[in-house]
């Protein structure tokens, strides 16, 4: 199965998914990410209301085999203890398996809680998609 027949079937696995996400494979010098970010009229800015979603891609995640995961909170604009830990608990999941967690685009006042709570230690965090690509493609 090639990367977009393998997009096509994670949005086909959850109707919830395409009203909520954008997903992408990425294939980098660096190596092979899944992309994942909300799309600008998703109703789950805040996280906490689409957890089972989240869940529900990471299930996908796992089940293709993808070891680097890249999460733009872009479009977020409100992060809680539920997000928190279920982010962290991913991050945790994909770097204890070798892997690389980035987070892209975080707003200001959600960068300081990610770092208050230690995600920019599990992962990566990057201010803009093209600052992480460059890293990613030398």
């Amino acid at each position: 199965m090639n990367d977009e027949e393998i997009v096509k079937s994670i949005f086909e696995s959850n109707s919830e998914f395409s009203k909520h996400f954008i997903l992408n494979v990425l294939n980098l010098k660096k190596g092979k990410f899944f992309y994942l970010g909300l799309r600008e009229d998703s109703t789950g800015k805040d996280l906490e209301s689409i957890i089972s979603e989240i869940d529900g891609v990471f299930e996908q995640i796992d089940k293709y085999g993808f070891k680097n995961v890249v999460l733009s909170f872009k479009e977020v604009t409100f992060f809680a203890d539920l997000g928190m830990a279920t982010i962290k608990g991913y991050a945790n999941w994909i770097t204890d398996n070798g892997g690389k967690f980035i987070i892209l685009e975080p707003k200001p006042e959600i960068e300081k809680f990610l770092k208050f709570v230690a995600l920019d230690i599990v992962g990566t965090i990057y201010n803009s998609e093209q600052e992480f690509l460059d890293v990613m493609n030398k």
